[in-house]
């Protein structure tokens, strides 16, 4: 990190504080150069409880758990699967390459994937996951 971004995480921290900020927070990223930046929310838990960081890389996606898709949705454990590989960027050639699936099966499962979650898109189905209880459970786990 920079002096320049230690200084204005310092700042943000200390307004957060001393309650200049609103309930929200406020966000920054950090780092950069050679390295994706970090989003960085800084916020007051409250009541006293102290200053919170959220740090996240929102180029590494949580890993979702096939099991908790499972119970979840109700999917197959290969249709979890399936999901999980998608969550992480892999496209459907390449999961056909990772799993020794063929193409056609792979988009037969992701049909009912998009059907036991009530989505209809890759980019919906994603962002379901991605932001729903899997993601986060995932996130408490680690």
């Amino acid at each position: 990190m920079e002096a320049a971004q230690s200084r204005l995480l310092g700042a943000l921290i200390g307004a957060v504080r001393r309650g200049e900020l609103d309930d929200q927070g406020s966000a920054l990223l950090l780092g950069g150069g050679e390295r994706h930046p970090l989003a960085v929310l800084v916020s007051d838990l409250g009541h006293g409880g102290g200053t919170a960081l959220f740090l996240s890389d929102p180029h590494a996606p949580p890993p979702v758990a096939a099991e908790t898709l499972t119970a979840l949705y109700g999917l197959t454990p290969a249709e979890a699967r399936l999901v999980a590989l998608l969550t992480r960027g892999l496209t459907l050639d390449a999961v056909a390459e990772r799993t020794h699936l063929s193409p056609h099966t792979l988009r037969t499962q992701l049909k009912q994937v998009f059907r036991k979650t009530g989505t209809s898109r890759q980019p919906e189905l994603i962002k379901l996951i991605l932001t729903g209880p899997a993601a986060i459970q995932q996130r408490t786990r680690e």
